[in-house]
């Protein structure tokens, strides 16, 4: 990794917040445990219903004002999420939000008649480890290039002045 890289990782740990809501099928837990370590290694803040819900509070409301307030929504979809309410509710919530947030991540082989709405969205599968996590970390610093670039530009500024110029 060269210097550039390590600058931006240092950046992208430290500096950039991001909230990520991941949906699953409870069976799917697994997954979407394994999805929410890697983000949390980039300091990303993750929501997982139910463990992120505090008893005594309406689950509704929470899992919708996370979606709502969410940079990124991952959908953990398999042959088990058919089956489950929650999980389409949640992800025809997120569509009717904002389409373009949506990263969602297929778990075997699926057809696209029983992806339902998400079959219209590119997905990533599992199985393709580096894949999803390289497009992951990009979707994410694309989000926050801005911030990326300022911290950049003052990098380049300390240096300048250091060495003189």
């Amino acid at each position: 990794m060269g210097i550039v890289d390590k600058f931006l990782d240092f950046i992208f740990k430290k500096f950039i917040k991001c909230h990520v809501f991941i949906s699953y099928k409870n069976e799917d837990i697994h997954y979407a445990k394994a999805v929410s370590n890697f983000l949390k290694s980039y300091f990303v803040n993750v929501f997982i219903a139910p463990i992120a819900i505090e008893t005594g509070k309406d689950p509704h409301e929470i899992i919708k004002s996370n979606i709502d307030g969410c940079d990124i929504f991952i959908p953990i979809f398999s042959s088990r999420t058919i089956k489950s309410s929650y999980t389409h509710q949640e992800i025809g919530y997120a569509i009717r939000s904002d389409k373009e947030k949506i990263f969602p991540i297929v778990i075997g082989k699926m057809k696209k008649k029983d992806m339902g709405m998400l079959a219209t969205i590119q997905y990533v599968e599992f199985s393709n480890t580096n894949k999803w996590k390289s497009e992951l970390r990009g979707k994410i610093l694309r989000r926050y290039t801005f911030v990326a670039s300022l911290w950049i530009i003052v990098l380049i500024a300390a240096i300048s002045r250091i060495i003189g110029y």
